[in-house]
């Protein structure tokens, strides 16, 4: 009898959602190859099971498969892991041996800044932070502020008065009962960046910031445990009552003869920096912004409208609520385009983007992945991989398998003012100093190639590949796509395009005077990558400053650039119409 062959080992973890605590030690299943696999998932007491990456059923093969089932207390809502955050107390405030209004403890936190280190919300409406020293104390934002900031020194935990709670002190068990709301709002902000935070749910986790003076369209009301309001900005997520000054109701007809001016939405990546606010001056959430969501109806990350009758409406609802405005004779169709700021402090990883057929059977009915670069500036000696080696699939996959990124992989030397286009199922990454503009369909599928071996500092693990996906998409073997260029003077604007293709046409304008122009699509989007200007619709100017972005809809025909300037322009292909 022939020896059966052994799969790769399964590693399945058991952690705690959020914290990624660890709540049991790893498992290994073992098992043939081809073999099928059935995971039982463990019962942990006074938990309940969250979500789970990676499957509970499939065959053993000669890959690594990693399973991860996230657990949550049972009656928690959310729970998140806190880093450089702290508490100023107003007033003495109880404290907790657990979240757990049954737990009090006999000291109180006495007036002062305390380091934190957990939220956690309730299913019944209750929100806890966990201190440094582990007690709970139970949030009252009239008593006390939580602030990102200088670590507060640990040495004040030992300095504890006794107090005596009484029912004062205590809260209500709530229940969410969000009322809906159409008012108009403009945010504020007392802080010096002036920037409001916008959070998942009321003392939720952290999503987004916005900046003071946006006018923004108010869809729900929360009264919270403390008597206070919070807001809900459509798809945006919620915002404190102190954020938002109401407006009265505006009568007339909404213009539909103006610019879309938006709001940039920022993402925090592994490889990111600083560029964007170095360079755009955009109000970065760390020293880890890697992009820039600029114009975007994507649910990940979508566009807030800034300005106009439209103003706190995003891309996406205007979309489907004003189809005219883009052409658009199939509302139930995602807003097909994406437009990014990238700023590659550090490589990222090198990945695959997958086309239309394959994304939407195997992502949930997500859009395909074809994208193109503008390289804005490059660092001497910055490259970017583009492209691989391989000439057969078996070659390709054996490189992958044996992990052969020397071999396999194809570097090129950028510098600023290159352009690739880079089509679904091209092997790329932006290389470190880097940063672009890439202009793409609206789709954030990424299947992960080799992420040069680094740990994501939030979980201290490396993230996950997706070989097998990378296998089936990626074209083999490699050529690359290099549009022809052509340039066109009329009067004051030098236009390039850089390419025409089946999901978007690009094009940079280079301004110096004053050009008339002419709708040549069904709405054309607008980013300043350098200098400043106006734009002049039907008698009126728009201030056009660096990194500003907006959409040109349909309903308007012709408009005026003015200024020294340059801008990229995008308008949407034959597939994206």
């Amino acid at each position: 009898m022939g020896l059966a062959l052994k799969g790769v080992p399964i590693w399945v973890y058991t952690k705690e959602q959020g914290t990624n605590k660890n709540l049991a030690p790893a498992q290994i299943i073992e098992g043939d190859l081809g073999k099928p696999f059935r995971l039982q998932p463990q019962t942990i007491n006074d938990y309940v099971i969250d979500h789970i990456d990676g499957s509970l059923e499939g065959f053993f093969t000669d890959q690594l498969q990693r399973v991860t089932i996230y657990y949550r207390q049972g009656n928690v809502a959310q729970i998140e892991a806190l880093t450089n955050y702290q508490v100023e107390i107003q007033s003495p405030t109880p404290t907790y041996a657990n979240p757990d209004l049954n737990s009090m403890l006999s000291e109180s936190l006495t007036i002062g800044t305390w380091p934190v280190i957990k939220r956690l919300s309730t299913t019944k409406g209750l929100f806890w932070h966990q201190l440094g020293d582990s007690r709970w104390i139970l949030y009252d934002r009239k008593l006390m502020t939580i602030k990102k900031g200088a670590q507060a020194n640990d040495q004040i935990l030992t300095n504890q008065v006794p107090f005596k709670a009484t029912t004062s002190n205590k809260f209500e068990h709530y229940d969410w009962d969000p009322q809906p709301l159409q008012k108009r709002g403009r945010l504020f902000a007392s802080n010096q960046t002036k920037q409001v935070p916008v959070y998942s749910k009321p003392y939720g986790s952290h999503k987004n910031v916005l900046m003071a003076g946006l006018d923004v369209l108010l869809t729900q009301i929360v009264h919270d445990p403390s008597k206070n309001d919070w807001y809900e900005i459509g798809s945006q997520g919620w915002i404190e009552g102190d954020n938002v000054v109401l407006l009265e109701n505006e009568e007339g007809e909404i213009d539909m003869t103006e610019p879309l001016f938006l709001t940039p939405v920022l993402h925090e990546k592994i490889w990111g920096g600083t560029a964007l606010k170095d360079v755009f001056d955009l109000p970065i959430p760390s020293d880890t912004t890697g992009e820039a969501w600029i114009i975007s109806g994507h649910q990940n990350g979508v566009s807030p409208i800034s300005r106009g009758p439209l103003a706190g409406k995003t891309l996406a609802e205007v979309w489907q609520t004003h189809p005219e405005l883009f052409e658009n004779n199939d509302v139930n169709r995602p807003y097909p385009l994406l437009v990014k700021f990238l700023d590659a402090h550090q490589d990222l990883s090198v990945q695959v983007h997958p086309g239309d057929d394959y994304a939407a059977e195997h992502n949930n009915g997500e859009l395909g992945k074809t994208e193109s670069w503008y390289i804005l500036a490059a660092k001497p000696g910055a490259e970017i991989y583009y492209g691989h080696k391989a000439q057969t699939q078996a070659e390709f996959n054996q490189m992958i398998d044996q992990a052969d990124w020397e071999h396999l992989l194809q570097k090129v030397p950028v510098h600023a003012g290159d352009f690739f286009y880079v089509p679904s199922g091209t092997l790329h990454a932006l290389g470190t100093g880097v940063l672009a503009l890439e202009t793409q369909q609206s789709s954030d599928v990424t299947y992960r190639v080799y992420d040069f071996d680094r740990p994501d500092k939030k979980t201290g693990e490396l993230r996950d590949l997706h070989l097998e996906d990378a296998k089936n998409v990626t074209t083999v073997p490699f050529k690359a796509e290099s549009p022809a260029q052509r340039t066109l003077q009329m009067g004051a604007l030098q236009e390039t395009t850089m390419v025409e293709a089946p999901y978007f046409n690009v094009y940079k304008d280079e301004l110096d005077g004053e050009a008339y122009i002419v709708k040549q699509a069904p709405y054309a989007q607008y980013t300043v990558i350098a200098g400043s200007g106006t734009v002049i619709v039907d008698g009126q100017s728009y201030p056009l400053e660096l990194a500003t972005s907006f959409v040109m809809p349909a309903t308007v025909a012709e408009w005026t650039l003015k200024g020294k300037m340059t801008l990229i322009m995008s308008t949407p292909g034959p597939k994206s119409r």
